[in-house]
């Protein structure tokens, strides 16, 4: 027993070793890579850090290695880039070099059913997003939401749940058809909230160590379900997105349908515009509840678009309502904690100016000023190796204080002239919908779906914070941060006049 012991340890040190010396080389050669976080443990890296306290573990990384350093999770070396400048690196990169599909597989790959990100049709996409059909999308919002809170008087609900359902069913009735969405919604919510990493995270880890994984099973219910559906309407036509999947998702060789091409094309498109919708709209209410100032100024600008456009709710009146939109901007901007990955197709260059953006998250922006002047000249060339892994850390963007005054401040006016604070550093100053090549093809509709469903409830319902204190998720470090205790609000219905 005692020799294997010994035997184990020299492996370990042996591992140890070769670790620090391929560091060495690699940052004493021509060819440099970034600064590399040490560990002990070969392939596990620094995992237990990481899950620990992930935003203190990326800060303290910060802030000894600066804007770009290496840190190895469970076999993978992913980069972690800070600031506009190397922000600008990452959207600008086409995807041949660093690509987001391959990314997303890599990373996200094990929590959804095989294919779903490579498969997925952003040409389908394009065409179910085009604005004759958003115009339908809204006046099917507008009437769930009537038929969803005809009977609401007064109550309390907790927030974050509340909009998860919502934004699923709004989504549902958008993407995947009125059938799914009205006559069979319970059994497909059930199964959709069952695969989504978000909501089921424990259930599907353990899934991918027992065997078949949970997301497949449960997507398995999802497309016999569509097949359903689609056997039910036989030679019906509609004019919605399941319809237009029908048409152009090819056949298979017996020219029968294939549904599992099309259960991806709903599938991927539903989880695109649920992943940070529901989050961002509860922290949309959160904010505005502790900012009346704000609430009222989106009071006033929706009646002043009523008054001239006699209506609250149709796509011309949601595409002028400037400061709603600019609080979606906002409260993505101080809640998104993070971007997704990028994988390094072939050994890339990237020059680092280091140290022209100070950022400490969740801090005293006047205590960081004087820091923030403080610029350098020093510029290093490093390599990103084939296979790496790339991920833009947005905190590191959204919270500087070079481009946001009061970054920690809930302040939707700094996107309005005179300020437009987010044209500083063009697309690398705000990433709540990516950029350049890679902004998100759903943010129009992301945004016209925010818009309707908190102006619908600020016009039909006082609200109030029921919960006092919101503790802060000190592990969510991507997607939308959704706090660590349940935020309740209390609502009454308005006397309208």
């Amino acid at each position: 027993m005692i020799d294997l012991l010994v035997f184990a340890f020299f492996v370990l040190a042996f591992f140890v070793l070769v670790q620090r010396f391929k560091q060495t080389r690699t940052s004493n050669s021509s060819l440099r890579t970034p600064p590399h976080v040490p560990y002990i443990l070969p392939w596990i890296g620094s995992l237990v850090s990481f899950a620990i306290e992930p935003k203190k573990f990326i800060d303290s990384c910060y802030k000894k290695y600066g804007d770009i350093f290496v840190v190895t999770l469970l076999g993978r070396n992913i980069v972690f880039l800070f600031g506009p400048q190397l922000a600008s690196f990452y959207l600008s990169a086409p995807e041949d070099e660093l690509s987001f599909l391959k990314g997303v597989d890599s990373t996200l790959g094990p929590f959804f059913p095989q294919g779903l990100f490579s498969r997925m049709r952003n040409d389908l996409f394009s065409m179910a997003l085009a604005t004759p059909r958003l115009k339908r999308y809204v006046q099917l919002m507008e009437d769930s939401l009537r038929k969803k809170t005809s009977k609401w008087e007064t109550g309390e609900l907790d927030i974050f749940d509340y909009f998860v359902r919502l934004t699923l069913h709004l989504n549902t009735l958008c993407f995947a058809g009125e059938e799914i969405a009205n006559t069979h919604y319970e059994r497909f919510e059930k199964y959709f909230i069952e695969a989504d990493p978000q909501t089921n995270t424990g259930a599907l880890l353990l899934s991918l160590v027992g065997g078949e994984k949970k997301c497949e099973v449960e997507f398995t219910k999802i497309m016999n379900l569509i097949k359903q559906v689609i056997l039910e309407r036989g030679d019906q036509q509609k004019d919605d997105y399941l319809q237009m999947c029908l048409e152009k998702v090819p056949r298979l060789k017996d020219n029968s349908l294939d549904y599992r091409e099309i259960t991806i094309c709903i599938y991927g498109f539903l989880f695109a515009a649920q992943a940070n919708t529901y989050a961002v709209a509860a922290w949309m209410i959160i904010h505005l509840l502790l900012n009346e100032s704000v609430r009222e100024d989106i009071l006033r600008e929706q009646k002043e678009i009523i008054e001239t456009e006699g209506e609250a709710f149709s796509l011309k009146a949601l595409d002028k309502m400037v400061l709603l939109g600019n609080t979606v901007l906002e409260a993505g901007r101080l809640e998104i904690s993070g971007n997704s990955f990028r994988r390094v197709m072939n050994d890339k260059f990237v020059d680092v100016h280091h140290n022209q953006f100070d950022y400490e998250h969740n801090s005293n922006s006047e205590n960081n000023s004087e820091s923030n002047e403080k610029e350098s000249s020093r510029s290093t060339r490093y390599l990103l190796p084939k296979d790496y892994l790339v991920c833009l850390y947005s905190p590191s963007v959204h919270w500087t204080p070079k481009i946001y005054s009061n970054p920690e401040n809930f302040e939707p006016s700094r996107f309005m002239p005179p300020k437009e604070e987010h044209l500083k550093y063009k697309l690398a100053s705000m990433l709540v919908f990516g950029g350049a090549s890679h902004a998100c093809l759903g943010r129009k509709f992301v945004t016209l779906e925010l818009k309707m469903v908190i102006a619908f409830l600020l016009r039909n319902f006082e609200m109030e914070l029921v919960t006092k204190e919101i503790k802060r998720n000190p592990r969510q470090v991507f997607f939308v941060g959704r706090p660590d205790n349940v935020i309740k609000i209390r609502y009454k219905r308005k006397k309208m006049v």
